[in-house]
């Protein structure tokens, strides 16, 4: 792990180096002027579901990694870590094993005194993280590296004290990204529509689109042609196991 500062590490030096990196960087104006700047050091990305926030995660992580760059990803629950990985295709673990908790003393094995190794830290789904655990956290960041903290501020809170993502936002201390435009693929979602319709007062679209009701519509009808089937083949059994049974009660009623 280096103490040069991450950004100065991340600066590209020459033009050709950072055509070198055009297509990681692709036509995103935030990452470009992230990279072209050199000030990825610390930053906030937020913004709604489908708006990219996993598309520019994984474009700083391939230029940071592509540099030597040691980085660690973490997230508050073992879904959302999950979530990460598959995303990243890299290891993603909870804040508390990243921390490594001891469950016997109750505490954390990382702290200033023993930081993390890692030259960038990631945290996502920051919105569900509370006070105490993010100030471990930071805590336990080592001085010359960097950290993305990514998030929805408009989702609930955590669970425990504090709102974390919304309070950092709102203090100004560290560099914020807001990311509001809907991506291509992720505006076909009615979940990512509405919660940006809801995010802007507006009501959400409650009807269901014409090629959903028709297949749920053709998924009924299957299902009642399924329920008849079903139905009849029982009433054959039946009539089957009546006729079958008929002979054998003949002839215990004639050995009365």
């Amino acid at each position: 792990m280096s103490n040069q500062p991450l950004a100065e590490r991340l600066r590209p030096k020459t033009l050709n180096e950072f055509i070198g990196q055009e297509h990681l960087v692709g036509k995103n104006a935030v990452l470009r002027k992230m990279i072209e700047s050199g000030n990825v050091s610390s930053i906030i990305l937020w913004g709604p579901p489908g708006v990219g926030k996993t598309t520019i995660v994984n474009s700083i992580l391939k230029i940071v990694m592509a540099k030597g760059t040691k980085v660690a990803l973490a997230a508050p629950t073992g879904r959302a870590a999950k979530r990460l990985s598959e995303s990243t295709g890299l290891e993603a673990k909870t804040i508390h094993r990243l921390l490594e908790f001891d469950p016997v003393n109750g505490g954390f094995k990382r702290s200033a005194d023993f930081p993390l190794e890692c030259d960038l830290l990631v945290i996502d789904e920051t919105s569900m993280v509370e006070v105490p655990l993010m100030a471990q956290l930071l805590r336990a960041v080592p001085d010359p590296a960097a950290v993305i903290i990514v998030g929805d501020a408009d989702q609930l809170p955590s669970v425990g004290p504090g709102q974390v993502l919304a309070d950092i936002i709102a203090s100004e201390v560290m560099p914020v990204t807001r990311l509001t435009e809907i991506f291509r693929q992720a505006a076909k979602s009615r979940i990512i529509t509405n919660a940006h319709c809801v995010n802007k007062g507006h009501m959400p679209e409650l009807a269901l689109p014409k090629d959903m009701i028709d297949a749920e519509t053709a998924l009924v009808a299957a299902l009642v042609r399924r329920a008849e089937a079903e139905a009849d083949r029982q009433i054959a059994i039946a009539a089957m196991r009546k006729a079958l049974a008929l002979p054998q009660l003949e002839s215990q009623e004639k050995s009365k």
